[in-house]
């Protein structure tokens, strides 16, 4: 609050005119940086859901060895390696349904 009433709140005296615009500038260009790198990551977020959902949809497909690489760290690596062991688990139940059928 007070950092808006310093740039807001003051009336232009002839000096204080050109700290106010700076103060402005500086403001919007940190408003900016701020709001390009909340994009990015969120793009990197939404980039490791989708590929996550791919994967799902192989793995219903039948492509029980499908494997992620190169996924973000933090939850979607964690994920990640879920589903490969889940896929191994499916792959080796099946295996074993089929020899005890045969």
């Amino acid at each position: 609050m007070l950092l808006f009433y310093g740039l807001f709140g003051r009336s232009c005296l002839p000096r204080g005119c050109v700290r106010r615009s700076g103060r402005l500038v500086f403001a919007f260009v940190l408003g900016v940086g701020w709001f390009l790198a909340a994009g990015y990551f969120l793009i990197r977020r939404i980039d490791g859901f989708d590929r996550i959902v791919a994967a799902l949809q192989r793995m219903r497909g039948g492509d029980l060895s499908f494997r992620l690489t190169d996924m973000p760290e933090g939850v979607f690596a964690a994920m990640a390696e879920d589903l490969g062991s889940l896929g191994d688990g499916m792959q080796a139940a099946l295996q074993n349904e089929v020899r005890g059928s045969a």
